[in-house]
């Protein structure tokens, strides 16, 4: 589908059979369907459908730091966030949402701070942004119907064959004994993590990770329940003075675009230090 974006609305070609299987395919709800039809903030004239965008206002404190922006359209922002702070907190203008809002106000962005999916504070890499609130409920679906794809790198202490792929689908639960920590429990929820090494040498591991699940501390469970701890992670890993930083990057999405349906292949630029 082709798509003009202007200043308070969007026009997106008309290829549907009626409103229902247009809001259907954006994962509108009902309430939300009619709410706008009633509003005329969705019209359907000829071959186009126009939405209105509501006006919002930027709702986290912009930071004083800049951020890395890896990949940008009219819909989605890509950016890079470094180790040692989270995604998201009110009070803590240092946080990555913060340093979001400090972007969209240089440029102008008039936008709440909508991450479709976070990463823990000691990861680096790629997080996704949603720049219109429209397409919030689509991406959110496209994450849980796996459309949109997570690659990661782990540095990990241990040997493994070079080009060895296994996948790891046992389930994770809370650690009623360490508060915030994670631990393979037959109770637990589904979680799939697809490994392969890339590179192996002097007892260390490169691996990539893709996950079919996300849950919290996924890949560093998992990795740590086949004995093959992620270097310097504070829970699950071990202590090593190969790199400084816990070994763990977000390193690459695969996105369809919401409206075009465009595959966006982005890929982190990484820290020469990060290798083995």
């Amino acid at each position: 589908m082709k798509y003009k974006l202007f200043n308070d609305y969007i026009q997106i070609e008309n290829v549907f059979n009626s409103i229902d299987d247009f809001c259907d395919a954006f994962n509108i709800s009902k309430h939300n369907k009619n709410k706008m039809i009633q509003s005329k903030k969705i019209v359907i004239e000829d071959n186009l459908i126009t939405i209105h965008l509501e006006k919002e206002e930027i709702d986290y404190i912009p930071s004083n730091k800049d951020i890395k922006v890896i990949y940008e359209d009219d819909l989605i922002l890509i950016v890079h966030k470094d180790h040692g702070y989270i995604i998201h907190d009110k009070d803590d203008n240092n946080c990555l949402n913060s340093r979001v809002a400090k972007y969209y106000e240089d440029n102008n962005i008039s936008s709440f701070i909508r991450p479709i999916h976070r990463l823990d504070k000691d990861t680096t890499g790629l997080v996704i942004y949603s720049k219109i609130s429209f397409f919030q409920s689509l991406l959110d679906q496209q994450i849980a119907n796996k459309d949109i794809k997570r690659f990661y790198l782990a540095i990990v202490k241990g040997s493994c064959r070079i080009n060895h792929s296994f996948i790891i689908n046992s389930k994770i639960g809370r650690n009623r004994h360490k508060s915030g920590s994670y631990i393979i429990s037959k109770s637990g929820k589904e979680a799939i993590t697809k490994v392969t090494c890339i590179n192996s040498k002097n007892g260390y591991s490169l691996f990539e990770c893709e996950l079919e699940t996300g849950r919290t501390h996924q890949i560093r469970v998992h990795l740590a329940s086949k004995n093959y701890p992620i270097i310097n992670d504070p829970l699950y890993g071990i202590k090593d003075d190969i790199i400084s930083y816990m070994g763990l990057w977000a390193y690459k999405v695969i996105i369809p675009h919401p409206i075009t349906k465009e595959i966006i292949v982005v890929e982190d630029e990484l820290r020469k230090d990060f290798h083995i």
